[in-house]
């Protein structure tokens, strides 16, 4: 599979996570037009707070568009590009009055294609036990993992990981077990024959 393809293949994903996840906020507000996808949660991290590129005929006037909409909001937000893909695009934000946030705001998008198995199977932590979330006691669980091993907000967790996800085919949700203690956690997400895997967090 060409390298093209499977940058648009994550970038299908990565979209598809954020608008789905968000589902478990009640105060999530997605908007799709002219190739733009606005996610706004009022959050406290940029990635449920952003404007993305979904589309390549999306313009500049859809990108300005969405900025407006966000501005309303009243909410800080962010617009990420795609290197090498949106740069046209930079101009455009620069006009609008947006300033390049600086690497702290870059969200590299990392693909493995064809999946090395041998690769994986070499590193399997002995001592862990590996159970999928069926229930509201294993999502519990994922919450204090991703809130503890990232050190973040627990209403990131608590808005972004709920019973509903469950039901979606796309999604399933995993925690780790040490000695009976949830120290492990990770998320994947299905587009396609795409697995995107998120949030996964460790804990000591």
């Amino acid at each position: 599979m060409a390298y093209d393809e499977l940058v648009a293949l994550e970038h299908e994903n990565w979209i598809a996570y954020l608008t789905g996840v968000v589902g478990c906020a009640g105060r999530a507000v997605v908007t799709r037009a002219d190739g733009v996808v606005t996610v706004m949660t009022g959050l406290p991290m940029d990635w449920f707070n952003q404007i993305l590129i979904e589309r390549d005929e999306a313009t500049p006037a859809g990108v300005l568009a969405a900025v407006a909409r966000a501005r309303e909001e009243g909410r800080q937000f962010v617009v990420r590009l795609r290197d090498g893909i949106d740069d046209h695009l930079i101009p455009t934000l620069a006009r609008a009055g947006l300033a390049p946030p600086g690497t702290a705001a870059r969200t590299p998008g990392m693909v493995a294609f064809p999946i090395d198995r041998d690769a994986i199977a070499g590193h399997v932590a002995h001592g862990l036990e590996i159970r999928r979330v069926t229930d509201a006691a294993g999502i519990d669980a994922h919450r204090r993992v991703v809130t503890a091993g990232f050190g973040s907000d627990p209403a990131v967790a608590l808005e972004t990981a709920c019973l509903a996800l469950l039901e979606r085919p796309g999604c399933v949700v995993y925690v780790g077990y040490a000695d009976g203690e949830p120290v492990a956690s990770g998320l994947g997400w299905r587009t396609g024959r795409t697995v995107g895997v998120y949030s996964i967090a460790t804990i000591e």
